[in-house]
């Protein structure tokens, strides 16, 4: 038990330390705001504190019997042609198939979140407030000229709310794979029937929520907080809401050491 708090006493002051980076570049010069990237980096450090305190509770809190994986028993591994044994074969892959998914979506929403901070540091909501069009269209012209390929990610306006929304679909698309593969699972625990619907629930919401941001963006007014605001703050909420979701979904489909028998 040492060892993870000292991880998380790390990770804690390694986000301070980069807090204080954040602050200190929107006091330089005649700076308003702190820059965009350094934002985003601090959000990404937040992150992962975040999820290791969650995964932390996890471990804690919810026993090591409670997974989808199902290992077979000696017994029934020896007779190939034992009804269990097809069982336990077929959950097997089904599960480690789920847990492929689940893997990918949490890497596609790293990418996400962090292209949801530097939407925020450059607000760029409002460089295209217009759905589902980006200014009229659906690719925008002159995304990569005259500019540094890191200059277009992380500094082009425009290029980050066109990453951000296609990264948004492919999430979309692969929850709703996901869903599909969980909601197919053989012997299906009756504590996991109900979660299995909640990310795609969450991500529908996620969607919507960024939908209306982005149309009631030019109507923000500064030191007033208007529909915008609280579009945008939810928005926030639902993302990290379907991080520790994905969490705790990888939390499930995981094997454990303790010996799960059917």
């Amino acid at each position: 038990m040492v060892r993870p708090l000292i991880i998380l006493f790390l990770l804690g002051a390694l986000q301070g330390a980069v807090g204080w980076i954040m602050v200190l570049s929107g006091l330089t010069g005649d700076a308003t705001y702190v820059q965009p990237t350094k934002l985003a980096l601090h959000f990404v450090f937040a992150l992962v504190l975040i999820v290791y305190t969650f995964w932390l509770g996890l471990e804690l809190s919810v026993p090591r019997d409670v997974s989808l994986v199902r290992e077979r028993t000696r017994a029934s591994a020896a007779d190939p042609r034992s009804g269990s044994s097809v069982r336990g074969l077929a959950e097997t892959a089904s599960v480690a198939n789920l847990r492929r998914w689940t893997v990918a979506i949490l890497c596609v929403l790293f990418f996400q979140l962090l292209y949801g901070a530097l939407m925020a540091g450059h607000k760029a909501a409002n460089a295209a407030p217009t759905w589902p069009t980006i200014n009229g269209d659906w690719v925008p012209p002159g995304l990569f000229e005259h500019r540094s390929l890191f200059e277009t990610l992380a500094g082009n306006r425009i290029a980050v709310q066109f990453i951000h929304r296609t990264l948004a679909y492919c999430l979309l698309l692969m929850v709703l794979i996901w869903t599909g593969k969980a909601v197919r699972l053989p012997a299906t625990p009756l504590f996991f029937r109900p979660l299995r619907w909640l990310p795609v629930l969450l991500i529908g919401t996620q969607i919507l929520l960024g939908i209306g941001s982005l149309l009631t963006s030019p109507w923000i007014r500064p030191q007033h907080w208007v529909s915008f605001d609280w579009l945008a703050q939810f928005h926030q909420v639902t993302g990290l809401l379907f991080l520790l979701t994905m969490t705790g979904m990888l939390y499930l489909v995981l094997p454990h050491r303790r010996l799960v028998t059917p």
